[in-house]
């Protein structure tokens, strides 16, 4: 693997002590293991002999236990390797495809929107167009002034100045026009893009999606659909004004005077050339700067979007560490781009200027000559020479000027394919058919018959292998079996998301072919294993089910999903318009489950299909929902209720059970006939393991339950009255600590109010702060800060002493007596000379600044970013549990905001100093050369520098993105799409379609309105264009008319007037080049902000602080005490399971154990001590956790692993995998066989296994592999793919290395573990939490993405594990909690009961007896 330490500065934020501890960090991990648990080391003490891998080919394997890959694996590289060259392939040549414009422009176009469209274009043309008319009237103004006879200069230059005037109104209606009419036209089709291509999406068939990359689909809506509207608004009427202008410009010119119009275009190709060369190095500079961030980026992704694991396991320093190391690489691409920008942009200077002084010596050519102009039958004059020279000018430099647009037009279709190519796809499998048959009256009987299947992504493997069965109509049918065996499928082709590749499913004797397949499923109800819930209210995730549900219709589906008493409760006034967040997550998962489960309830669907629906439930929840499935099927006649479950108390009850393994049925019948048939089948063992889980002690004191009913009666009298008495004193010790916790309350809330008054005051303080001279402390070399700043300066001063010379060559080219042809040979030789010598000075003073302060730029971003991350990384859980601090507004800020921030520091100095001297400079000169005229110029300044900022504006784009606008609309649709299955399972995708364009309107109205500013302005600056030379030429006339100037010096009037107009042009216009200083401060003061306030609570920042109290690992014993709130002890090596409803506190009471958050009253001790007095990193050592969303990285298998401890060895590696019952997958040919599709990961494999392939391949066909995915690596280098590298987590040493570990340990988890199954995923995470070996171990629903077999294996490991040490075990299965030393029933964040497992389940009312009721009469039943 590629390995770039590129990095050569010292981290800024990591002090000595810190970075002692970055580079001490396994040392101290050694350390903590060895004195932390001898006899855990005892444990593993016989890995070598007696664990250690042997395989047949092992002979093959190298130093470093990676071995060469068997026959198999071998072709599946080769394959995959030739899959990846051909995907690269199409996607180049996708990339160069595009639709016509036409398309763009008129597909989704209306009567409104053409009219809009003509209209624009129109007047876009015509603003273009006008523009010339100013230099071709600036020759008779120029004649005006020269001219010697003895007239009025006013009534000689009026006529000219106000045509001048009225063009420049004419112009600045038509601009504003056109600017509104496009952006009206362009939102208006723009939405309606949009909307059809989420359609077209949410239309596509499944095994589509299955073939393409989801996730990044959403953004593709976005950005493509944005490079679409881009093209349709103002870029194409900055076109046609561009081509008015340049038509108008060449028409003008050659009118004047034509030989010397073709003089000047002889020599415009190669400016043409460098503007184009310039523009593109401008482009592409920041975007490249992006993608060479992408590794670092990638890192930084990945940690944000798993802090809770990062903290947990102390891992901030590593994940700092990967961040910093690849910074190096944006920053060389930077100083890379900086440079190539530099030496662009000077050359342009240089020809630019070059140009003029060719122009001009070519012009007095032709005085000197007197060569005769066509046009007027004279000789030509310096009138003649400025109206061609500008004109030329005007009309080339306006293609210039469209490059830009020119390519967002290309962008735009070649996005428009892209787009087009999904939204006009038909579907294999359409939800609407003018054939399909109308369901009807659905019975739901269901049949499958002879069905073979594949899936499209695997086509070797079948998963349905003529499977027949029948799920008979009104009945309950369960499948069970391993994974991979097919049960999910099943469920699948009855929602038609995929079709039998042989065989059919037959629907109340139809084929489901022939069926509406959209009214099928509105007749269906779906709910998965993983709750799928929109970032919405709760309602509105109901109503995408049945969009015209009533409110009693909702409420009525949460009773019976039994959700709407935890709403009433938890929720407060909002009750069922309560937002449920961004994937559900204000809810717990029990709670998200209910929903899901409640939007199936409300269409009142004839088939139910339940996929693993209630294994986020706790066993009363389960019971509860499962009776009120049982009771919706009796409201509604029937309903054909097929379930896939792990637990036997959801599945014992079913009319039929189907035994699944590899695509057949092996076993099928009723609970009791499976086990009386195949008593030592599949389902026989199922049962007998989950018995065993659930066996009682030998005196089965439940038995008496089997009495007779009126015992029964009777007994429930007495439990009433005992419950009544309970409830009586639970009553009056609710209205005690309610009364204390109003207290607490009202103490928290002045906390929390001198805590935001100090927040805001940081902010304050940030926002007041001259965060300029922050970053200028960053900015280094401090050599290039001086050279840069000299630069800048002359750079300033150029444009003005430009106009003097420009104006010296316009008057010498003027004969007149005394002033003959060698006068204007000798005059115009030595001011050519000038502008020569000022064109070699602009190139110098732009290659110099320009590179000067882009070395200092990309230090500051280096900077800023590694400081940015490591206080990132180190704040509170609670900080990013706020929506401004998502993962995903982070990243941005990090790539984007660092970047942007440049514009606030040297070079932001630079660019102002630069338009400041220019102004400055043009002011000195004008007073010097005509004070009179020098003040009124001072009056024009202002408007004259917002002109030429304006001017600019356009040509970047004056729409804003729309996409911060349209944030809840990006969110609809990302959510919609990421979550395709459960979108068509509704089959409502119309539902979420029509809420997306409801959301896009907002947007779309904002923008139209704000359009008719911006256009008002923009036609303000054009207008400028014009009224500031009339104005500014009618008082020069004036001047010399009263005598205030004689005629003589005229001369010095028009250098006044140039030298402020070009002064405060070149101050407007050095925006172009420079920074956006108005983002660059915004960029700044966000930066800051998260910087300088400071973290609650901060594991890194507190390793050197002697007030707090360091972890002795070897007298460290584990109790845990919460004091005045929560009461409750756990002893030390006591095993402790926290039981209770969704959402009464269990998870964050371990939140609050591991220090994510600080208790608002009240204290945590850990042996003794309050927690918050312990070094949090050291505590955190101690403690060993596993979430319920098992979380794993971009890593491979064994650095997972190793991420709960950096220096384990290879024997520890492979027992906590063994010991998580995870072996069994990591060395099975199904995981080894899982290559990375990244050309890095593949041709890497390639080379491993380069003597075994060149004699399988060839040498020829081998070279031609390596070669092509070598270059398609550099590709994703450059794109800033994110991969993982060797040595991100293990750099042990050699000897730590003490076996070999097999192939599959070696293979990557992919992004967020996507390689893996959720079992997978949930094994490895054990494994990393094990491999700690801590004192306190935290499992927080370990084993609920297991299957029963899988879970029982891994609980005895868990058992056995948590031996000797203090465990808190967080569970919904009673298998998981009965071996408990003690359990703590929790209700509302209140300790309600607690005592050992038989204790609390005699206790009659008893909470934790009414949880374990379900389970227990389940296995009560099964002993029977």
């Amino acid at each position: 693997m590629s390995q770039d330490p590129d990095n050569e500065y010292k981290h800024p934020l990591i002090s000595e002590g810190n970075q002692y501890q970055l580079n001490q960090f396994q040392t101290d991990n050694n350390t903590h293991y060895s004195s932390f648990h001898e006899r855990d080391t005892e444990r593993f003490k016989d890995a070598k002999s007696h664990h250690t891998y042997h395989r047949d080919d092992d002979n093959n394997r190298d130093q470093d236990g990676k071995g060469a890959l068997d026959a198999d694996l071998l072709d599946q590289l080769v394959n995959q390797s030739k899959q990846r060259i051909e995907a690269t392939k199409i996607e180049k040549q996708t990339a160069k495809d595009q639709v016509p414009y036409s398309k763009l422009l008129l597909t989704y176009a209306d009567r409104t929107d053409k009219i809009l469209m003509s209209l624009g274009f129109l007047f876009a043309f015509c603003t273009g167009a006008g523009m010339p008319s100013l230099v071709f009237l600036f020759g008779d103004i120029v004649n005006v002034f020269q001219d010697g006879n003895d007239h009025s200069v006013v009534d000689a230059i009026k006529t000219t100045v106000i045509t001048l005037a009225v063009i420049g109104v004419v112009i600045w209606a038509a601009s504003y026009m056109y600017f509104v009419f496009l952006v009206a036209m362009s939102e208006r089709i723009g939405k309606k893009t949009r909307v059809n291509y989420l359609q077209g999406i949410l239309s596509q068939d499944i095994a589509w999606f299955d073939s393409i990359n989801v996730p990044e689909l959403s953004a593709r809506l976005s950005k493509e659909c944005q490079a679409m509207q881009r093209a349709l608004g103002e870029k194409i009427g900055a076109i046609l004004m561009s081509i008015g202008m340049c038509l108008a410009g060449l028409f003008f010119a050659f009118f004047r005077g034509w030989i010397f119009s073709l003089i000047l275009l002889a020599a415009f190709p190669i400016v043409m050339i460098l503007l184009g060369t310039t523009g593109k190095a401008m482009q592409n500079g920041f975007k490249q700067n992006l993608q060479s961030y992408g590794q670092s980026a990638g890192y930084a992704d990945q940690a944000l979007n798993a802090i809770k694991v990062v903290q947990a396991f102390g891992q901030e320093l590593t994940e700092i560490r990967n961040y910093d190391k690849y910074l190096g690489r944006a920053r060389k691409m930077g100083i890379k781009t900086h440079a190539t920008g530099a030496i662009s942009i000077s050359v342009l200077l240089f020809v630019i200027f070059g140009y003029y002084g060719y122009a001009f010596y070519t012009g007095s050519w032709l005085v000197q000559k007197e060569y005769n102009n066509t046009r007027s039958d004279a000789p030509y004059n310096a009138g003649d020479i400025m109206s061609c020279f500008f004109g030329v000018v005007f009309g080339l430099m306006s293609i210039g000027m469209a490059t830009p647009n020119v390519k967002a037009i290309a962008e735009g279709k070649v996005a428009g394919k892209m787009a087009f190519d999904i939204i006009d796809r038909v579907p294999r499998i359409r939800m609407d058919d003018p054939s399909y048959e109308k369901v009807g009256d659905l019975k739901g009987q269901i049949e499958f018959r002879n069905v073979t299947f594949t899936y499209p992504s695997r086509p070797e493997q079948k998963v349905l292998d003529n499977f027949s069965a029948v799920f008979e109509e009104g009945k309950t049918t369960a499948i069970v079996g391993a994974s991979d065996s097919g049960k999910s499928t099943i469920i699948q082709m009855i929602e038609r998301f995929y079709d039998p590749d042989q065989g059919s499913v037959i629907v109340d004797g139809r084929n489901l072919k022939n069926l509406n397949l959209r009214e099928f499923r509105h007749k269906v109800g779906y709910v998965s294993q993983e709750p799928v819930l929109f970032n919405t209210s709760i309602k509105a995730n109901l109503l995408y089910c049945k969009p015209d549900a009533t409110d009693d219709e909702v409420i009525q589906a949460l009773k019976s999903a039994n959700a709407y008493n935890f709403i009433n409760e938890k929720m407060g006034k909002d009750g069922i318009y309560t937002n449920v967040g961004n994937a559900g997550g204000q809810l717990s998962g029990g709670q998200k489950q209910r929903i899901a489960i409640a939007r199936a309830f409300i269409k009142k669907p004839k088939i139910l299909l339940l996929d693993e629906a209630t294994s986020a439930l706790d066993k009363r929840n389960e019971r509860e929902v499962q009776a009120a499935i049982d009771r919706i099927r009796q409201e509604l006649g029937s309903i054909t209720t097929i379930v896939i479950a792990h637990r036997l108390s959801t599945i014992k009850d079913a009319d039929n059970i189907i035994v699944m393994s590899k695509g057949k049925i092996t076993e099928e019948g009723t609970h009791q006939t499976l086990l009386i048939n195949y008593p030592e089948g599949t389902y026989a063992k199922f049962v007998k393991e989950q018995e065993q889980s659930e066996a009682q002690d030998p005196s089965n004191q439940f038995a008496e339950e089997e009495i007779q009913e009126d015992n029964i009666n009777s007994k429930l009298e007495l439990v009433k009255g005992q419950s009544n008495l309970r409830k009586s004193t639970l009553k009056r010790r609710d209205l005690e600590l309610d009364k204390v916790e109003l207290q607490m309350k009202d103490q928290q809330d002045q906390i929390d109010n001198q805590k935001q008054q100090e927040l805001e005051a940081i902010k304050k303080k940030n926002n007041q702060s001259n965060n300029f001279k922050r970053l200028m402390t960053m900015s280094y070399p401090k050599f290039n800060i001086a050279v840069g700043l000299f630069s800048s300066l002359g750079q300033g001063s150029l444009m003005p002493l430009f106009a003097i010379v420009l104006m010296k060559q316009l008057f010498a080219m003027n004969m007149y007596p005394g002033h003959g042809a060698d006068a204007v040979r000798s005059d115009s030789d030595y001011y050519c000379m000038l502008i020569l010598v000022i064109s070699i000075l602009s190139f110098l003073f732009g290659l110099i600044g320009k590179f000067s302060f882009g070395l200092i730029g990309e230090n500051v971003t280096l900077r800023i970013r590694q400081l940015l991350y490591s206080r990132i990384l180190q704040k509170s859980i609670g900080w990013f549990d706020e929506k401004e601090n998502s993962p995903g507004v982070i990243s941005a800020s990090m790539a984007s905001d660092a970047q942007t921030i440049n514009g606030a520091s040297a070079e932001g100095l630079a660019v102002m100093i630069q338009s400041g001297f220019s102004v400055l400079a043009g002011i000195i000169i004008g007073f010097i050369y005509n004070w009179r005229e020098a003040a009124v110029c001072i009056g024009c300044v202002p408007f004259t520098m917002i002109g030429g900022a304006m001017t600019i504006k356009l040509q970047k784009g004056l729409s804003e993105d729309s996409d911060a606008a349209s944030g809840d609309a990006n969110l609809l649709a990302g959510d919609a799409i990421l979550n395709y299955r459960t979108v068509a399972s509704f089959g409502y995708e119309t539902q979420i379609v029509k809420d997306y364009d409801q959301l896009l309107q907002g947007p779309v109205n904002v923008a139209i309105k704000k359009s008719h500013s911006i256009g008002f302005f923009f036609g303000f600056s054009q207008f400028v264009q014009y009224g500031t030379p009339s104005l500014l030429y009618y008082t020069g006339a004036l001047f010399i008319d009263n005598g205030y100037t004689s005629f003589q010096d005229a001369d010095k009037i028009f250098t006044a007037i140039f030298a402020m107009m070009m002064g405060a042009m070149a101050a407007g216009q050095a925006q172009q080049f420079g920074p956006d200083m108005g983002k660059a401060k915004q960029a700044a003061q966000k930066i800051f902000g998260v910087i300088d306030i400071p973290s609650e609570i901060n594991a890194v920042e507190q390793t050197d602080n002697p007030q707090l109290k360091s972890v002795d690992y070897n007298n460290f014993k584990g109790e845990i005490e919460f004091k005045d709130g929560l009461n409750l002890k756990i002893n030390a090596k006591e095993t402790v399971a926290l039981v209770g409803e969704s959402g009464c506190g269990k998870s964050t009471t371990v939140s609050l154990l591991m220090r994510f958050y600080d208790v608002n009253f009240g204290q945590i001790l850990i042996d003794g001590v309050d927690i918050k007095q312990y070094k949090l990193n050291e505590l955190r050592r101690a403690m060993g956790l596993v979430m319920q969303e098992p979380t794993l990285f971009n890593y491979t298998i064994s650095e997972n692993i190793l991420y709960g401890s950096s220096n384990a060895t290879n024997s520890e590696i492979y027992h906590s995998a063994e010991i998580a019952n995870a072996l069994e997958f990591i060395e099975s040919k199904t995981i080894s066989n899982a290559f990375d599709d990244k050309a890095e990961i593949l041709l890497r494999e390639l080379k491993r296994n380069e003597t075994m392939l060149r004699s399988k391949l060839g040498d020829k066909e081998y070279s031609d592999l390596a070669e092509q995915l070598a270059e398609i690596q550099k590709e994703e280098e450059k794109k800033g793919v994110f991969q993982s590298q060797e040595g991100d987590i293990d750099q042990r040493s050699q000897e730590l290395k003490d076996q070999n570990l097999h192939q599959g340990f070696n293979v990557d988890c992919g992004l967020k573990g996507c390689k893996l199954s959720g079992g997978q995923k949930q094994r490895i995470a054990i494994a990393r939490a094990i491999i700690r070996k801590p004192k306190m171990l935290i499992l927080d629903e370990a084993t609920s993405a297991l299957d029963e077999a899988s879970q029982r294996k891994v609980q005895v490991a868990l058992d056995n594990i948590m031996k000797d040490r203090t465990s808190i075990v967080i569970a919904h299965r009673l298998s998981t909690v009965e071996k408990c030393d003690r359990i703590l029933v929790l209700e509302s964040g209140r300790l309600v009961e607690e005592g050992g497992f038989q204790e609390l389940k005699q206790k009659d009312g008893g909470i934790f007896a009414q949880l374990a009721s379900g389970m227990q009469n389940n296995a009560n039943n099964q002993t029977k």
